[in-house]
């Protein structure tokens, strides 16, 4: 479960954050980097001190693959019991909604949650058999009224829902600076759409990219292109570095650069 929702947010763009521990954390950051998007790992020590040794190696993928590895430690300090509750607040700060897939009772998944709570994140819940010694705490959250989730979209439509609430709020304030940007960069907006037409005359396939992942499937249901043809633009397309190729074979716009 740990991979697959870690795997499936991190196609739908979102960061994975956990604390590279055996277990669920490191599923999480293994999802992740399955997915096309970063993870990021908090350790509960220095940098020099990673934590733990077992993970040395996931350490230097998540590295690889352009992650993040946090520490609010000086790079030589070693492992205490306090600093996996001092991990967690961090953990839970950062993120804006914490998936809880499993946890015992009085484990440190508990305190992650107690942080996400006290700084108004939101807290979703895998919901487990009642047989398993690790469903006490997603079971318990549920119980207290936190989110219960069966798929990534459940924890998707909450914090879009969010999102939107905190944008109408800003609406207000925002719209004279709106109007001042209009009129700063309406001539740079003009020139990008001035590019951006020419080049999808020169390749059509261009008009389908957009800075959301595509893959060629798809591209060829919207096209109606031949494959041959679509690999010939998609490679032109690349090496004139309008679009960008990702690891798992789909593609997403570039940003157009105005001198």
């Amino acid at each position: 479960m740990a991979i697959n929702f870690a795997k499936q947010l991190s196609m739908s763009g979102y960061t994975v954050v956990s604390g590279l521990a055996i277990g669920i954390d490191s599923y999480a950051h293994i999802g992740a980097m399955l997915g096309i998007s970063k993870t990021i790992a908090i350790l509960p020590c220095g940098l020099k001190n990673i934590y733990p040794k077992e993970n040395r190696e996931l350490y230097t993928q998540i590295i690889e693959n352009d992650g993040l590895i946090l520490s609010e430690y000086d790079s030589n300090i070693e492992i205490t019991q306090k600093n996996f509750r001092e991990r967690n607040r961090l953990i839970a700060g950062i993120s804006e909604g914490i998936l809880i897939v499993e946890g015992s009772y009085r484990s440190g998944t508990s305190i992650t949650a107690e942080y996400g709570r006290k700084n108004k994140r939101e807290i979703f819940c895998i919901p487990q058999s009642l047989d398993s010694k690790t469903s006490y705490t997603t079971n318990y959250l549920i119980k207290q009224g936190n989110n219960i989730v069966t798929n990534i979209n459940d924890i998707i439509d909450i914090l879009e829902n969010n999102t939107n609430k905190k944008t109408r709020s800003k609406i207000k304030i925002e719209k004279n600076l709106l109007e001042v940007y209009k009129k700063k960069f309406s001539k740079k907006g003009e020139k990008i759409n001035e590019i951006e037409t020419s080049i999808v005359k020169k390749y059509p396939l261009y008009k389908y990219i957009k800075y959301t992942p595509i893959n060629i499937e798809e591209l060829v249901k919207k096209s109606k292109e031949n494959i041959s043809e679509i690999n010939y633009q998609l490679t032109m397309l690349t090496i004139d570095k309008y679009i960008k190729e990702l690891p798992n074979k789909s593609y997403i716009r570039n940003d157009i650069k105005i001198e």
